[in-house]
């Protein structure tokens, strides 16, 4: 008896202590996820008001850049310019915030600065970098260096040739200081919601395990989703009313700056004697001035009894009696200016701000918010299957189908490392543009290609060496070493300075992901058993379509706000942290034996000869998973974020239309595979999958706009979920793959499939030299049916069975 219930009082601390110690990892994982949406925000706020001091500063330049081109028009020369110095002083005296202006000639020699000591200095090569051929020319070049920010403005003389560069900058203290109020204020409801989330978590997690029982895997999941879903979206709503505000707020001191040398302008002229209601080619100005800011949806010029004499988009009556009271507005978008004449109130300058403009805005932070909640709840998801695997192995209920090896480690590890990974998938072509340098005579098409053909090439070449590597060595070498290789490219990649180089680092990246992808499957074959391996292989690429769906939307709302090159750094550091996963968690799996059944699994030259020789093998090869990789790689990675980029999409909107085919790929491909699995014949899944590819591509050459990608991307995402197990299946049921061996044609077949991804990038940037954008991917999409329709006539029925249920990825 007494034994009995020291059993059961050890059984009860056990359980207790596990408890505890998933609490405090469920604790954790929802800090973390406040801090990310916190994060994302307080980068939001930062380049709001960065926007907001570069427009400003940039209208008080252009204005300043007009003054002085008036002179050079005349005859000065820049070098004796009489009265820059004072020109300078007087900007200065009206805008304190700005740290500094200078006026330097082509070579960045200093010739007038408001500090002296920086008179005959040369500037820095950042601040030259002005693009003098560029067709469409910004107003202003923007640089950010250490903790100033600078906003270079060509200056030219009459005959439009360049003679020099006005530089005015700010220093970073100042958005700090702007800024200040909206993070404490977002950090309070930061600190409240998670601290309410996590109470709320404390208490349910008492609730569930009252009494010392188990509860359901399904009620702990409804727990977390719960909680993190009401905290942040809690927060979230905060956010989006604060940057409604503050964003209308920006855009008002915005417009008043603008507006302001307009009304020095009117003002100026009535000094002169004329009157308001008589000046002529008022109207042109107006538009101008408001063309030149998005934000706004008209100006007025008023009379002092604020009837309308003129507007930017039209000429009233002049005749003050026969003028119309203006509509009234409720003033939260109104900018109003007096015009001030002989001490007197002549009329006022209004400006009705766009509220679809401000709409817009909020919509995209909303979309934004939204999609960190979602990723939140997918990512938390995959590391509940690392708590029940460790910590709350035995505080749950197993329900029969469950499995809940310690091999299922592998799958949050496959995570972590291809959500780091994927960060930076939604705009290397478009990195690629901005450290873009020719290679030897290839057209640019085709060398912001070669970054993701060069990283599949690369990941497709390892899959054969790192086989026999996991054959004699075991997994955990590969996979580490493989972590290394893509932590190293990665970081050299956000710092390449050539077309060149970048080239070289991602195909360093490819290689170590070719790595740590076979190594996966490797440890899977090696420590699952016969029974599990089905499973296990499934965890697997459930872990990795995850990585890419949160790696690929969050990599784009981070280009967005913090630029491409230090996504690239933060995808390295997030890679240390899968090794870190690695070394920690599944060290005792280092030392394991890998299986037998991976022994000589790869082809011999005879053997390789008989499979391509295969009338079957040749067509499903080259008719149906070339065509799609090409698909897939080329448009999703490649033509996707270039063609969304010249539509003027956003990046966080980039990542989202990406994120859209690992969505497929996670939830709706396993239940078509399912429905799949019923039919003998695949052959017909083949043929729709294909169809419906080649459907999705034709989309681009038909229709224009965001909405036609979004429907090629989804199209393309349910073709593969139709077709990928079917394939699979199919290439197993044939006698050649039953002869020579099962997972010696399969690895095969990922050879293949890395051989299309890597011709992808490359075949339609060859096709973008001769044609545009949607005209090659209607090429694209032509070659895909024609090549599925090929592959309907001429394959000739199955003569087995596959002994092996299920899709093999």
């Amino acid at each position: 008896m007494g034994l009995e219930q020291s059993s059961a009082e050890n059984k009860d601390l056990f359980l207790g202590k596990s408890r505890l110690r998933a609490l405090l990892v469920l604790m954790m994982m929802l800090i973390c996820a406040q801090l990310i949406n916190g994060g994302l925000t307080l980068l939001t706020f930062q380049g709001l008001q960065l926007d907001a001091a570069n427009a400003v500063f940039e209208a008080v330049g252009v204005e300043l850049q007009k003054d002085m081109e008036r002179s050079l028009r005349f005859g000065k020369r820049l070098e004796s310019f009489i009265g820059a110095e004072t020109m300078l002083e007087d900007i200065r005296s009206k805008y304190p915030d700005l740290k500094n202006v200078d006026v330097s000639t082509l070579d960045g020699r200093v010739l007038y600065s408001l500090k002296e000591e920086r008179v005959n200095q040369t500037l820095g090569k950042p601040l030259l970098a002005w693009d003098f051929e560029a067709e469409k020319q910004e107003a202003s070049l923007k640089v950010e260096l250490e903790d100033a920010h600078y906003i270079v403005i060509p200056l030219r003389k009459r005959s439009k040739t360049h003679v020099g560069y006005l530089i005015l900058s700010y220093g970073q203290d100042l958005l700090e200081r702007k800024s200040a109020e909206i993070i404490r204020e977002s950090s309070i409801t930061l600190a409240f919601t998670t601290a309410a989330a996590t109470l709320f978590l404390f208490i349910g997690f008492q609730f569930l395990f009252a009494g010392g029982r188990r509860p359901a895997k399904k009620h702990l999941y409804l727990l977390i989703f719960v909680t993190v879903g009401c905290a942040q979206l809690t927060y979230s709503f905060h956010n989006i009313s604060q940057f409604k505000a503050s964003y209308l707020d920006l855009t008002k001191q915005k417009i008043e700056t603008v507006s302001g040398f307009l009304r020095n302008e009117l003002e100026t002229l009535l000094e002169r004697g004329l009157q308001l209601d008589g000046l002529v080619n008022v109207e042109k100005q107006l538009t101008l001035t408001s063309k030149g800011l998005p934000e706004v949806r008209r100006i007025w010029i008023l009379d002092a009894d604020k009837r309308e004499l003129f507007g930017s988009d039209e000429k009233i009556q002049k005749n003050p009696s026969e003028s119309q009271e203006l509509d009234s507005e409720d003033g939260q978008y109104d900018v109003t200016l007096p015009i001030v004449s002989n001490q007197t109130n002549a009329g006022f300058l209004k400006v009705v701000i766009a509220e679809d403009v401000i709409r817009s805005k909020t919509q995209d932070i909303l979309l934004d918010n939204l999609t960190t909640v979602a990723l939140s709840f997918l990512f938390m998801m995959e590391l509940m299957v690392f708590l029940f695997i460790t910590v709350m192995k035995k505080a749950v209920i197993q329900t029969k189908n469950d499995i809940s090896g310690d091999f299922l480690l592998i799958r949050p590890a496959i995570a972590i490392y291809v959500y780091a990974a994927t960060l930076c998938y939604s705009f290397i072509p478009l990195y690629m543009t901005q450290i873009y340098q020719p290679i030897l005579n290839f057209s640019k098409n085709f060398v912001l290609g070669l970054p993701i053909s060069v990283e599949m090439l690369c990941g497709g070449i390892a899959l054969i060496p790192v086989g026999y590597w996991i054959d004699r060595r075991g997994w955990h070498q590969p996979f580490v070493c493989g972590i290394v290789l893509s932590t190293v490219g990665t970081m050299m990649s956000g710092a390449a300075g050539s077309s060149l180089e970048f080239i070289v680092y991602r195909g360093l990246t490819g290689l170590g992901y070719g790595f740590c992808w076979m190594s996966a499957q490797g440890f899977i074959l090696a420590n699952s058993g016969e029974k599990y391996r089905a499973r296990g292989l499934s965890g697997v690429f459930a872990g990795i379509f995850s990585g890419i769906i949160c790696g690929s939307a969050m990599g784009g709302m981070l280009a967005e706000r913090i630029g491409y090159s230090k996504v690239f750094f933060v995808s390295a550091m997030i890679m240390v942290l899968a090794l870190v996963f690695v070394v920690v968690f599944m060290r005792g799996f280092f030392k394991s034996q890998p299986s037998d059944e991976r022994a000589d699994e790869h082809l011999n030259r005879r053997d390789l000869l008989k499979l391509f020789f295969d009338r079957n093998i040749i067509l499903i090869f080259s008719c149906s998973v070339i065509p799609y990789s090409i698909c897939m790689v080329g448009v999703l990675y490649y033509i996707c974020p270039i063609y969304l980029n010249q539509l003027g999409t956003s990046q966080s909107t980039i990542g989202r239309v990406i994120m859209i085919y690992g969505l497929c790929m996670v939830y709706l491909a396993p239940q078509i595979s399912q429905f799949v699995d019923r039919f003998e014949n695949k052959k017909i899944f083949i043929t729709l999958g294909g169809i419906l590819g080649s459907a999705g591509m034709l989309t681009f050459y038909f229709f224009e706009g965001i909405w036609s990608v979004v429907f090629a991307v989804l199209v393309l995402g349910v073709s593969v979920s139709v077709s990928s197990a079917s394939r699979n299946l199919f290439t197993i049921d044939q006698a050649i793959s039953q002869r020579l061996g099962v997972s010696k044609v399969m690895g095969v077949y990922r050879s293949v499939d890395k051989l299309g991804q890597t011709l992808g990038p490359v075949l339609l940037g060859l096709l973008l030299i001769h044609y545009d954008i949607r005209q090659s991917v209607g090429i694209v999409g032509v070659v895909y049916i024609v090549m599925t329709l090929l592959f309907m006539a001429g394959v000739r029925r199955s003569e087995t069975k596959s002994a092996i249920p299920g899709g093999v990825q």
